[in-house]
């Protein structure tokens, strides 16, 4: 059929407001997480048309003992999807089963 899917999506980020203003005015781009309880992997995470769960995750980072959220806020993209590993489609689920 095909390999990837022709659109684009809106992505919410939960992260400190200190580093999202510092990404906007390019003074510093997005990191890979690399937390344990990162369970896709090192990555960059974003709530799909999720502006809500983007600042609930936020504010309870910010509760962690090592977060370095200070100020929850939210920073939202638009995401070329291109070839994404996507868990709606039924093949990327079966490949999970054999990961």
């Amino acid at each position: 059929m095909y390999s990837s899917k022709p659109s684009v999506g809106y992505g919410f980020h939960g992260m400190d407001k200190k580093a999202a203003l510092s990404i906007l005015i390019q003074d510093d781009e997005f990191r890979h997480s690399n937390n344990l309880y990162d369970w896709l992997g090192g990555s960059i995470y974003f709530w799909e048309n999720n502006y809500e769960r983007a600042i609930q995750y936020a504010e309870e980072d910010k509760k962690r003992k090592y977060s370095k959220i200070k100020e929850p806020f939210v920073l939202g993209a638009v995401l070329e999807l291109g070839n994404c590993f996507d868990l709606l489609d039924q093949k990327n689920i079966d490949f999970l089963k054999f990961y």
